[in-house]
Order: structure tokens, then C-alpha cells, then sequence
């Protein structure tokens, strides 16, 4: 038999990321959890305010799957510098 594992994927959260947090947290066997883009609107006004980066990280890890994995959206584009994006071509 081969190993199995499970994978959840969630985006277009766009900093409602709390409201999803009693149906992923009731998850007991996750293995993976995949958050495929766009947790922020637009990621400058995620900035600045106040701290949500961090909430959103704090959340993401107090989540009870094995592995998370994010990729940024094209609303994450502000949160990298040109200098990364040149890096990456």
C-alpha cells in the first residue's frame, strides 16, 4: 500500500484569513496545508496595518496541519522588492 496524505487548499483569503479558522482548525489529519495566493489586498495596506503580516503568520501557524506552504498572489507583488523580483527572472 502506498503512504497517503492529505492536502487542503485555501486562497483568496484577502485578509479574512480568521473567519476560516474554526473549520481549519476542527481538521485533525491535515497534512498539508496550501494557501495558493492573495492573503492581503494588495499587501501595502496589509502593511500598514498594524501588525497583519504578523496575524496572518501567527494564524497560519497555530493551525494543526504537518506543512504549510504559501505562494504569493498577485496581490502579494507589493510585499517583494525589485530587487528579489530580479533575482527570480
Amino acid at each position: 500500500m502506498k503512504n497517503q496524505f492529505t492536502i487542503y487548499c485555501i486562497s483568496d483569503t484577502h485578509q479574512r484569513h480568521r473567519e476560516l479558522t474554526e473549520k481549519l482548525s476542527s481538521i485533525v489529519n491535515g497534512d498539508i496545508l496550501l494557501h495558493a495566493g492573495d492573503f492581503t489586498n494588495y499587501g501595502g495596506t496589509f502593511r500598514s496595518q498594524g501588525g497583519g503580516i504578523d496575524d496572518f503568520n501567527m494564524w497560519l501557524g497555530s493551525l494543526p496541519f504537518k506543512h504549510k506552504l504559501l505562494i504569493f498572489g498577485n496581490h502579494e507583488r507589493v510585499l517583494i522588492d525589485d530587487d528579489d523580483l530580479e533575482r527570480v527572472k
